[in-house]
C-alpha cells in the first residue's frame, strides 16, 4: 500500500482545520481471499485456477507468520485508519498489510 508524498514541504504550509489526505494507493495488495476477481485484478478464469490449486493456498498459508491468508477486511481496516485524523503524522510512506511477509 503506498501513501503519496505530500505536494509541498511542511514549513511551507499552515495548518488546517480540515483534512485532505485522501491519496491513499493500493498499489500491490498479494495474494488476497476475495470472492470479487475484480478486486483481485485476475480473470475469472486465473481466480478460479488460484485459489482451487489447493497446494499453491497451503504453501501461502504455511508461509505466511499469521497462518491464513490475507481477508480483503485486513486491508480495509488499515485504508480505514489511514484516512481518519490519528494517521495525520503518516505521509509519503509504504504500509505493508503484509500478515508478517518481510
Amino acid at each position: 500500500m503506498c501513501l503519496n508524498q505530500p505536494r509541498s514541504s511542511p514549513s511551507s504550509t499552515k495548518p488546517r482545520s480540515y483534512s485532505t489526505r485522501l491519496d491513499i494507493l493500493v498499489n500491490s495488495p498479494g495474494v488476497t481471499d476475495t470472492k470479487l476477481p475484480s478486486i483481485a485484478n485476475a480473470s475469472l478464469e486465473d481466480f478460479d485456477r488460484i485459489f482451487r490449486n489447493e497446494e499453491y493456498v497451503k504453501r501461502v498459508i504455511n508461509n505466511c507468520p499469521l497462518g491464513r491468508l490475507k481477508e480483503t477486511r485486513d486491508v480495509a481496516l488499515v485504508v480505514g485508519f489511514l484516512a481518519t485524523d490519528a494517521s495525520k503524522w503518516i505521509n509519503g510512506q509504504v504500509v505493508r498489510v503484509s500478515g508478517g511477509y518481510i
